[in-house]
């Protein structure tokens, strides 16, 4: 090897440090990644990697930002560098006070919220299933949904009420519901899915031995209840 051939380092200088400023930089991780290469391969272009400081690298990777790259493909990845942190920020905000939010709702609000916004029936449906009225029912799941958001704003802080205002919409609330939902309350259990499917797969009870059933145990307890006669 030519003694004034560069070495190169095991591994890439101050990797971390240069991606977590690449991220707040362009705000996501893809962008984020693309600049860290090319800063590296300018850098290495220069034959002095393995004598850059942090310092150096980072300078040269705003340099390349300020330039302009990236360069965003479409309107989407136009959005401001901080956005997808900010995003991040929000959603974290809102998963951590969601489940004591949810736990303080009626019984009835949280019903209607898991039917409608977790399961995803539409307004009939959920009707249907509680035997109410469409008009009732939407009345009442409006009243839930700001029953709920009025409680999530009060665990939240005042910094991240109005991040959560700023970044997030009703239907990014509602899909933490679903997420906490079901990480919280889990799928059903193996031993339940077993009974289940045992029920499923055999011979349905006569009707009329299910009425026989009721009708001796109705007659076994009046006599139980019944006073002896000495």
């Amino acid at each position: 090897m030519p003694d004034d051939e560069p070495t190169l380092p095991s591994s890439p200088p101050h990797l971390d440090r240069l991606y977590t400023v690449a991220r707040v930089l362009t705000g996501t991780s893809d962008h984020a990644a693309q600049l860290v290469r090319r800063t590296y391969q300018e850098t290495r272009a220069a034959d002095a990697l393995d004598v850059t400081t942090a310092a150096d690298l980072l300078r040269a990777m705003v340099r390349l930002h300020a330039q302009g790259y990236p360069h965003p493909q479409d309107d989407e990845q136009k959005q401001s560098p901080l956005q997808d942190i900010r995003s991040r920020s929000a959603e974290e905000a809102v998963r951590r006070a969601l489940p004591l939010a949810f736990a303080t709702q009626s019984h009835r609000d949280r019903v209607l919220l898991t039917l409608c916004d977790v399961e995803g029936l539409d307004i009939e449906e959920a009707a249907d299933v509680l035997d109410l009225s469409a008009g009732a029912t939407r009345r009442q799941l409006s009243d839930a949904r700001d029953s709920l958001h009025a409680a999530l704003r009060t665990e939240l802080s005042a910094a991240e009420r109005r991040l959560v205002d700023d970044v997030l919409s009703e239907a990014d609330i509602r899909a933490a519901l679903q997420t906490y939902t079901t990480e919280a309350l889990g799928t059903a259990p193996p031993s339940l899915r077993s009974e289940a499917r045992s029920t499923l797969m055999s011979d349905p009870a006569p009707s009329s031995a299910i009425d026989s059933d009721t009708t001796d145990s109705d007659t076994s307890s009046e006599s139980s209840d019944a006073p002896s006669e000495d």
